[in-house]
């Protein structure tokens, strides 16, 4: 008797605290028979092959790091492995068999096939004009966009005369035009606010020697004012770096378009740099804190 009892209560609490779970036991017949259907389709429709929507399309990521932690190399490393997986593959979409294309847009001189990405508004036409392709032909293209230093990049009115509603539009809808866009800064303060109001996941990169540590945290987050080391990241990746992955890109391409366009003039004043990067900052809820920065907060109290 006591031991049915403290089942039960048991059982109880796992029902009431994880909602999920609730689901799943209360519609047994649901499971089963959407299980097998999704299951079926997966397969029928080859839909590994397709480049998944969340986890890559739809997402609004930048990658930051002091000087040399990896935060381009890290970019580029996410870029090869996408286009090299998903690129060229077949897999049935909408009850008709399509060929997938992986075009990447990059101001950053990069090993695989690209586009010289110049200005927002040449992102913004291209995607609309892929999307539109689709509907007639049977091809099922993937934007992704890289943009690096976009603290410097944002502040060149080739760029910032294009970040208006139209281009933030298609960030909101990226998933529906098949997009991913991915920036790389060396502070996530640093970039323009109206973007960062609409990002997504800031990456935090540290490379060690060959090894590639990861922290992953919300943008809203960050976006409070708080360090990044008192906040408890979302999660927590690290890989190794080839000289394969060394030799994706070329940095030094970056310095010298820089160096171009500062000569030519094409910067803004700094006064509306500084407007364009200050933003007031929202609050962060208590539980998105470290333990040890929440005890600091609670002695400061």
């Amino acid at each position: 008797m006591f031991f049915a009892i403290i089942i039960s209560l048991v059982v109880g609490f796992l029902l009431i605290a994880f909602p999920m779970l609730r689901c799943i036991l209360f519609n047994p017949f649901k499971d089963i028979f959407y299980f097998c259907k999704d299951m079926y389709f997966y397969f029928y429709n080859r839909s590994w092959r397709r480049c998944p929507d969340g986890l890559v399309l739809g997402m609004l990521r930048i990658y930051t790091g002091l000087f040399g932690r990896g935060k381009t190399l890290s970019a580029v490393m996410e870029i090869n492995r996408i286009y090299r997986r998903y690129n060229g593959k077949k897999f049935r979409f909408n009850g008709k068999w399509v060929t997938q294309y992986i075009v990447v847009l990059s101001n950053v001189e990069l090993s695989i096939p690209y586009l010289r990405l110049d200005s927002l508004s040449q992102l913004t036409n291209l995607v609309h004009e892929f999307y539109d392709k689709d509907q007639e032909e049977s091809t099922y293209t993937c934007t992704i966009a890289l943009v690096d230093e976009l603290g410097a990049n944002l502040n060149s009115r080739s760029f910032q005369s294009n970040c208006d509603p139209v281009f933030i539009n298609t960030l909101l809808t990226c998933r529906k035009y098949h997009l991913a866009f991915l920036g790389t800064s060396q502070e996530f303060a640093l970039v323009d606010k109206l973007l960062r109001s609409v990002t997504q996941e800031v990456v935090v990169c540290d490379k060690r020697w060959r090894f590639m540590n990861h922290k992953v945290y919300r943008a809203s987050d960050l976006e409070s004012g708080a360090p990044s080391d008192m906040i408890k990241p979302i999660r927590k990746t690290c890989s190794f770096v080839t000289d394969a992955s060394f030799k994706g890109y070329n940095t030094y391409a970056m310095v010298d378009i820089l160096q171009k366009k500062y000569e030519e003039g094409d910067f803004i004043p700094e006064s509306e740099i500084i407007q364009l990067i200050s933003a007031d900052a929202p609050e962060m809820k208590l539980s998105h804190y470290t333990k040890k920065a929440i005890r600091k907060i609670k002695r400061r109290a």
